[in-house]
């Protein structure tokens, strides 16, 4: 429609990594269509490259697919915009190290690096004990500040590390980037 009506607008959207499949002739006709469309970038929630953390996520991703689905939208000339979580279920300092260096080996156009927020009527914020996370004040989300403050651990990662870990995630990918850009 967007073409149809001759629609001048930049726009973005947020997919899922199995949404899409590279070799699928539809898929790749969609992403051409997309890009015609205005479609600049999109938005993905990769969460972690260990297929053990996705599938405790209950994500349907596939942790070997991750690269493809990122050079298929990078071939389209559509930028990514990827998503990290730290914190998840299972994480380890080990596992957040090495996904920011995978991170930075996947070298997507945006990245972020968000901590695990287990709210309210989601399985996490339910039970978080059943998934392993440590939630020291279960009323976290009232407070207006909750972004800035350590808000949930894993049984290895009490809620400060988790904290201090995504702010490591976020400094170091950053400075790999502005050193290589020198």
């Amino acid at each position: 429609m967007m073409l149809e009506r001759n629609y001048d607008v930049a726009w973005n959207c947020n997919v899922r990594i199995d949404d899409f499949d590279p070799g699928n002739a539809e898929d790749r006709a969609l992403a051409k269509l997309m890009r015609e469309a205005g479609c600049y970038r999109i938005f993905v929630g990769i969460e972690a490259f260990d297929q053990e953390l996705l599938d405790r996520s209950k994500k349907r991703a596939q942790a070997d697919l991750i690269q493809d689905f990122v050079r298929f939208w990078q071939n389209n000339r559509i930028q990514v915009h990827a998503s990290y979580i730290i914190g998840l279920p299972g994480d380890t300092m080990e596992k957040i190290k090495r996904r920011v260096e995978l991170a930075i080996e996947l070298n997507t156009d945006l990245a972020s690096f968000n901590r695990i927020f287990p709210h309210p009527g989601t399985p996490y914020g339910d039970n978080p004990e059943k998934w392993g996370l440590q939630v020291p004040d279960p009323y976290w989300y009232e407070d207006n500040y909750w972004w800035g403050q350590a808000v949930a651990g894993t049984r290895d990662l009490p809620p400060d590390e988790v904290y201090a870990l995504q702010q490591w995630a976020l400094t170091n990918y950053t400075e790999h980037f502005l050193q290589a850009a020198e």
